[in-house]
């Protein structure tokens, strides 16, 4: 599916659509809002990027949302390629908003967190990330989804991404969907026979390293195949499904 992405020069009111925007979350969601924060490429000062206002809601238990975003004028999209995540949208002539809720201690936080501030604190890698994107935008497979859900323009972008992330020095333990390439031939690398590309596979990152797979059938943890190069990793991976599992069936 072809879509095309533009990318704008920075606008100074990005800023300011995230403040106007934190007090209509802060009202939708009342005390089960933690924290509200201004990440990717719009919260950076001076960076190019989709006019999407990135933003994330730290909440006390992701099972209580209920209705409350959608009355504020959110469109559910549910997790994108993070499990334990939910993914709003809002989409209006003068705010386009990407809203992602975790619960609080979510490492997924602290990533998004310190890959915005390397970005702003490093000129340089700032600079580089704005051509890339100019880069990509004129290329025609940064315009077609893989099967609907991210465009090539975000899969492109996924190394410089890695390299960010372990500059910054973020180590925490992220579990994800397989989505990009490299995650899939893990995948086949790390499974090699048991490998079945119409199941669920699951991604354990440490930083910005693969350290771990699992492969689920259904949604029962006796379905479970998991890899890792450490058994610690194995036990934070069958935790974690354990978690998605029973938030699944809530």
């Amino acid at each position: 599916m072809r879509k095309k992405i533009i990318v704008v020069p920075y606008n100074s009111d990005w800023p300011k659509q995230f403040e106007r925007e934190s007090h209509e979350i802060k009202r939708a969601l009342g005390d089960r809002c933690v924290a509200l924060h201004h990440v990717g490429s719009t919260s950076i000062s001076g960076l190019c990027a989709k006019s999407k206002i990135d933003i994330i809601a730290v909440v006390k238990d992701i099972s209580t949302l209920g209705h409350s975003l959608e009355q504020a004028g959110y469109l559910a999209k549910g997790e994108w390629n993070l499990p334990l995540h939910q993914g709003f949208t809002k989409r209006e002539p003068n705010l386009r908003v990407n809203l992602h809720v975790f619960e609080e201690g979510n490492p997924e936080i602290e990533q998004l967190l310190l890959f915005r501030d390397y970005l702003k604190t490093h000129p340089e890698t700032l600079e580089e990330y704005a051509h890339l994107k100019q880069k990509l935008v004129k290329e025609a497979s940064s315009h077609i989804r893989e099967k609907g859900r991210f465009s090539g323009y975000n899969l492109a972008k996924n190394q410089f991404i890695k390299k960010v992330t372990k500059l910054s020095g973020f180590d925490g333990l992220c579990l994800r969907f397989c989505m990009h390439y490299d995650e899939w031939e893990y995948a086949k690398a790390s499974l090699k026979e048991s490998f079945d590309q119409n199941l669920t596979h699951f991604v354990l990152y440490k930083g910005a390293e693969m350290v771990g797979i699992a492969q689920l059938r259904g949604f029962d943890q006796e379905g479970l195949t998991i890899r890792a190069k450490d058994p610690k990793f194995e036990s934070f991976i069958n935790h974690r499904i354990g978690q998605w599992i029973a938030y699944q069936n809530y």
